[in-house]
């Protein structure tokens, strides 16, 4: 019997920590709107009291989901790099969208037009530069 180990290449271990990197990056998220939404304060101490921190807190939280999935989720579709990173955009765009009007239904959130528009900013700025940086094929088997 021939059993071949699996190769290790530059882009297996570039894909594997992009993938790693977008799980860790959910399970964060979803940790923090969790904590939030049953009333739990952040466990982020001085720099919550900084000015403003909870917008640039959404910039760089969302940029950075933006960012992550960009570059690890557009190499699996078939279509063009630009129409892959307007799907995963869009789909991030609409999940910040609900998760932002439902904080109008949790009395321990507060619904804010300004939280929501730096989480856009984030999001789009994020997705333009990962999709400029992108060195990956267009698609990856499965």
């Amino acid at each position: 019997m021939n059993v071949r180990a699996p190769t290790t290449t530059k882009a297996n271990i570039m894909r594997h920590l992009r993938e790693g990197s977008f799980l860790l990056t959910i399970l964060f998220l979803g940790t923090l709107v969790t904590m939030k939404n049953s009333g739990h304060p952040l466990p982020i101490g001085i720099i919550a009291k900084l000015p403003h921190f909870d917008k640039f807190g959404h910039f760089i939280l969302l940029g950075g989901l933006s960012f992550i999935s960009v570059l690890t989720i557009s190499p699996y579709f078939k279509s063009s790099a630009r129409k892959a990173t307007f799907k995963i955009t869009t789909v991030i765009l609409v999940i910040i969208t609900i998760e932002e009007l439902s904080q109008a239904f949790i009395p321990t959130r507060t619904l804010s037009l300004a939280d929501y528009l730096s989480g856009v900013a984030g999001v789009l700025l994020a997705a333009y530069l990962a999709h400029k940086k992108s060195d990956t094929p267009k698609s990856v088997a499965l």
